[in-house]
C-alpha cells in the first residue's frame, strides 16, 4: 500500500517510518590523565560458518550456501578507563565524538518523525478508501461512471495526499530518512552497545577509537 501511495503521490512525497527506538547511552566522566585502556584476545572457537560455493550444470551455474560448524579466530576485546570497566556503547561515547553527535541527532530527527506517523497512517488509509471507491465508481457493466463512488473516492484521494503531505513538511516526515541513515549506519554499534566484551568488527572499533582518544590526551598534554 505505501509502494502505491508513493507512485500516486509524488506531489506529497515519500517518507519513511521511523527507525526504533535506541537506549541513550552517557559517556563517562572525564578523569584527568586517564587513558582508555583495551585488552584484546584472539580465541580459536567453535562457530556456524556460512560459505558460498558455485555449483555449476551444463554450462548454468548458481551459488549455493553451505553452513557447517568451523573452528574459526574470533578478535574479543574489552575497555577499562581510570580501572572502570565499560561497555562498549560507553567506550565509543567517550573515544569517539561522532557517536555522541549521532545518538543525539538521530534521538532528535526519531521523535520530528514519530509525529508524522498520525498523518501519515490517514493519507493511507484515505488513499486505499479512495483508490477503491474511483474503481467501484468506475466498474459499471455499461462502462459509464457513477458519479457519488467516484466522487467520493476522488475526494478521498486528494485528502489522502493532503494528510501525506501534511505529515512530511509540517509534523516531521522529512526527518525519517536522515534519522533511518544514522540508524543504519550505526545499527551494529546500537545492538552491541551493552556488551562489555565484543567481537569481530566491534573489536577492531574499540582499538582503533581508544588509539585515537589517547593520541588526543598525550598531544593535548604535550602542548600544555
Amino acid at each position: 500500500m505505501t509502494k502505491t501511495l508513493c507512485l500516486l503521490a509524488l506531489l506529497a512525497g515519500c517518507y519513511d517510518n521511523p527507525p526504533p527506538r535506541v537506549p541513550h547511552v552517557d559517556a563517562p566522566a572525564i578523569v584527568p590523565g586517564a587513558t582508555l585502556d583495551v585488552e584484546s584476545s584472539v580465541t580459536a572457537e567453535r562457530r556456524r560458518v556460512t560459505d558460498h560455493e558455485a555449483v555449476c550444470v551444463g554450462g548454468h551455474c548458481d551459488t549455493v550456501s553451505v553452513t557447517s560448524h568451523q573452528v574459526v579466530d574470533i578478535h574479543h576485546a574489552s575497555a577499562t578507563y581510570n580501572g572502570i570497566p565499560l561497555t562498549y556503547g560507553q567506550a565509543l561515547a567517550l573515544a569517539d565524538p561522532t557517536f555522541l553527535k549521532d545518538q543525539d541527532e538521530m534521538a532528535r530527527l526519531t521523535k520530528s518523525c514519530e509525529r508524522a506517523a498520525v498523518p501519515k497512517l490517514v493519507g493511507e488509509v484515505l488513499f486505499l478508501a479512495g483508490d477503491l471507491g474511483v474503481i467501484q465508481g468506475a466498474a459499471t457493466s455499461d462502462g459509464s461512471i457513477n458519479e457519488p463512488w467516484f466522487a467520493l473516492g476522488v475526494g478521498a484521494i486528494v485528502g489522502g495526499i493532503a494528510s501525506y503531505a501534511l505529515g512530511k513538511y509540517v509534523f516531521g516526515g522529512q526527518d525519517c530518512a536522515p534519522a533511518k541513515e544514522i540508524f543504519d549506519r550505526r545499527s551494529g554499534e546500537f545492538s552491541s552497545a551493552d556488551a562489555k566484551d565484543v567481537e569481530g568488527s566491534d573489536a577492531d572499533e574499540i582499538e582503533s577509537v581508544a588509539k585515537d582518544f589517547n593520541a588526543r590526551l598525550r598531544a593535548t598534554a604535550t602542548s600544555n
